[in-house]
C-alpha cells in the first residue's frame, strides 16, 4: 500500500556539492562556483535549482533513486533549470570539485536558512529565490512544485522573517507583549530554547497577574498548553479546574480534557506501566506473535482516581490499556479496547482518536491482521463516520472498502475503492496511488484475498 509521507532531516553540517551519477533523470551541473551558476542561468535565461542534500540523510537517497532518476523529471529540468546537487555533510573522500564549494555553500545556507534536509531552492534567471520547500516528495508532487516555481513574477516569501525580526528586536530590549506568544510558538518550533526559555519567563510574569477570564484567549491558551507538562506545571490547573472556560474560549468541548488527559498518562500512567510514552509504532501483525501479559489496571485507576477523580481514571486506565496492548502486538485486546474507548468518549478525544488514527489503526492493525468478524464490524462502524467527513482523502475510502470486502460485503467494498480511485484521480497529489487501487478492485472482482505480505 502506498502511503504519501514527507520525511524531514535536521542539517547540521555546512554545505558542499553532492555527486550523482545517473544515466537518467536531472543532469547535475558541476565544477562552476555559485557566481558561476548564477552567471550561466543569466546568460541562457533558465532557473536554477539546488538541491540540498547529505550521505547521511535517508530521504535524500529516497530522492535520489525514485525520483531525480525519472526521465519524465530529468526531461522538465534539462529544459528549464541549471540544477546543482549540494552534498551537506562533509567526508574524507570529497573530491576536489566538492571541497571547492565550501566557502559559497556555507554562505548559501546562512543566506536561505537552510535548516533540514532535503530543502530545494529555486532561483529565477537573475538569481533571486522564488520558492523553497523541503521533505521527501513524490515524482509527480516534486513536478508540480517544481512547475510553480516557473510562474512569471513568483517571489518567495520568508516565514521566518518576521520572527528574526521581532527576535532581533526583543534581544534589544524592546518587549512587544503582543508579538511574544508567536515569538515563543516559532522559537519552540526552531528549537531555539534560549530564545524560548526567556519569552516563557516574560510571559508567564505578564500572566500571572491576570484573573482568570482574561487568561481565556486562544493565544494566551495554546502558550500555557505549550509549557504544562505535569500536574506541576505552572499552568496545569488553568486545564483542568476550568475546563468548561476553556473549552468555550477554544469552541473545543475536548479542549482541555485532551491536556489533562495527556499530561496523566504522560506522568502517572506509563510510569505506572513502566513503558516509554508512545510512539506510532509500525507493526506488521500478521506474523507477529502477541504477549497476552497483563498490568495492573485497577492499581493505576486507583491512582488516577486518587490524584484526579472517577471519570479522569476511567478514561485514562482504558487509554493506557490499548497502549499497553497495541505495545504487546496483542491486536485483537487492541482493537476492542480502542473500539471501546471510541465508544464512551468519541473521536478526537484522545491524540490515537483522530481520523487519521482511525483510519490507520483500522487498516493495520484491524484489517491486515484480524479476521474476527466483531472487530471487522466495529472497524467498519468507525470508518463509516470517517468517509462521511467532506473532502475525504482516498487512503480512508480505501481502508473503508477493504474492510468491508473483508466482511463479505463485497459489492460495497468494490462501490467504494472505485470512490477511491476516482478521488485518487482527481488529486494530483494521490495520483501516484491509482494503479494501486486498481489492482485492489482486480483482487476484490476476482475474490482473491487481500493479503500484502504474501
Amino acid at each position: 500500500r502506498l502511503v504519501q509521507s514527507v520525511f524531514f532531516c535536521i542539517a547540521i553540517y555546512p554545505f558542499v556539492m553532492h555527486a550523482q551519477e545517473h544515466n537518467t533523470g536531472i543532469q547535475w551541473t558541476r565544477g562552476l562556483s555559485w557566481e558561476q551558476v548564477k552567471q550561466k542561468a543569466k546568460e541562457e535565461n533558465k532557473y536554477i535549482f539546488l538541491d540540498c542534500q547529505a550521505t547521511w540523510c535517508g530521504p535524500c537517497k529516497k530522492m535520489d533513486k525514485e525520483v531525480f532518476t525519472v526521465d519524465s523529471v530529468g526531461e522538465f529540468f534539462k529544459k528549464n533549470f541549471i540544477a546543482v546537487s549540494v552534498q551537506t555533510d562533509v567526508t574524507s573522500q570529497d573530491a576536489p570539485h566538492v571541497q571547492a564549494w565550501y566557502k559559497d555553500a556555507q554562505a548559501i545556507s546562512k543566506e536561505y536558512r537552510v535548516t533540514g534536509l532535503p530543502t530545494f531552492l529555486f532561483f529565477n534567471p537573475q538569481g533571486e529565490l522564488v520558492d523553497k520547500n523541503d521533505g521527501y516528495r513524490p515524482a509527480g508532487e516534486f513536478l508540480v512544485m517544481s512547475r510553480a516555481a516557473l510562474v512569471p513574477g513568483k517571489t518567495y516569501i520568508d516565514p521566518l522573517a518576521r520572527y528574526y525580526k521581532l527576535i532581533e528586536r526583543y534581544n534589544a530590549g524592546h518587549k512587544e507583549l503582543d508579538s511574544m506568544y508567536y515569538m515563543f510558538t516559532m522559537a519552540s518550533q526552531l528549537q531555539e530554547l534560549q530564545n524560548a526559555v526567556l519569552l516563557s519567563m516574560d510571559l508567564d510574569k505578564h500572566l500571572e497577574g491576570l484573573p482568570i477570564d482574561q487568561l481565556m484567549t486562544s493565544e494566551r491558551i495554546k502558550y500555557m498548553e505549550a509549557v504544562t507538562t505535569s500536574p506541576d506545571s505552572k499552568w496545569f490547573w488553568v486545564f483542568y479546574k476550568y475546563s468548561k472556560q476553556v473549552n468555550r474560549a477554544m469552541k473545543d468541548k475536548n479542549y482541555a480534557q485532551r491536556i489533562v488527559d495527556g499530561v496523566i498518562l504522560n506522568t502517572i500512567a506509563y510510569p505506572f506501566l513502566k513503558m516509554p510514552p508512545p510512539g506510532m509504532l509500525m507493526i506488521a501483525g500478521e506474523r507477529m506473535k502477541a504477549d497476552l501479559a497483563e498490568a495492573d489496571w485497577k492499581g493505576l485507576e486507583e491512582k488516577i482516581r486518587r490524584e484526579f477523580n472517577s471519570d479522569y481514571a476511567k478514561r485514562n486506565m482504558l487509554a493506557a490499556r490499548f497502549y499497553w496492548y497495541r505495545n504487546h502486538l496483542n491486536l485483537e485486546a487492541f482493537a476492542t479496547t480502542y473500539y471501546k474507548y471510541l465508544q464512551l468518549y468519541g473521536a478526537d478525544t484522545h491524540p490515537w482518536t483522530s481520523h487519521r488514527m482511525i483510519n490507520d489503526f483500522s487498516y493495520n492493525d484491524v484489517f491486515l491482521p484480524i479476521d474476527d468478524p466483531v472487530i471487522l464490524k466495529q472497524a467498519i462502524r468507525w470508518m463509516e463516520e470517517v468517509v462521511k467527513q467532506p473532502h475525504v482523502w482516498c487512503g480512508y475510502l480505501d481502508t473503508y472498502a477493504c474492510l468491508l470486502y473483508k466482511a463479505s460485503r463485497k459489492e460495497e467494498a468494490i462501490a467504494w475503492e472505485e470512490k477511491a480511485l476516482q478521488e485518487a484521480l482527481t488529486n494530483e497529489f494521490d495520483a501516484n496511488q491509482a494503479p494501486f487501487f486498481r489492482s485492489v478492485i482486480d483482487k476484490m472482482k476476482r475474490g482473491e484475498k487481500l493479503d500484502w505480505f504474501d
